[in-house]
């Protein structure tokens, strides 16, 4: 499948770049999509490439299955263009994960209901988020951010 899918040429986000954006924010909450990328729906007519057999039969996937070229790119093109708004303001979004940062926790408040609103009126559904409480620490990678 690989060999026949057009290459993307979507860039991920570089990690420098985006805890620049973090300068001034003192509160931060990290949103990670359940399920990331089954969230995103194929064509029908190109459910066909996904095809596989087990022993219970062919299967095709109707959602982008992870690991196929593309599905990267194509997954954060529609990250980015659900947080559109947001994004170098109050939102960063690297794959799955979206990190909400505001510099008071009233500011934080409205852009948690901001970015909740986003997501009901792109899927129709509220409950794909795993959500972390708003913090004053931000971990990443084992180091925390004051």
């Amino acid at each position: 499948m690989n060999a026949i899918t057009a290459k993307s040429k979507y860039p991920v986000p570089i990690i420098d770049e985006l805890l620049d954006e973090l300068a001034g924010a003192s509160w931060f909450s990290k949103l990670d999509l359940r399920s990331g990328f089954h969230q995103i729906r194929l064509k029908p007519d190109e459910e066909f490439k996904t095809s596989f057999q087990t022993h219970f039969g062919q299967f095709e996937f109707r959602v982008m299955p992870f690991g196929i070229m593309g599905a990267p790119g194509t997954f954060q093109d529609a990250m980015n263009s659900t947080m559109a708004p947001f994004l170098q303001k109050s939102v960063l979004v690297f794959f799955d994960d979206i990190l909400i940062f505001s510099p008071s926790y009233e500011e934080h408040l409205h852009h948690l209901q901001l970015v909740f609103s986003s997501f009901k009126l792109m899927t129709g559904r509220s409950n794909l988020l795993n959500v972390s409480s708003p913090s004053k620490v931000l971990h990443i990678l084992a180091m925390s951010l004051l």
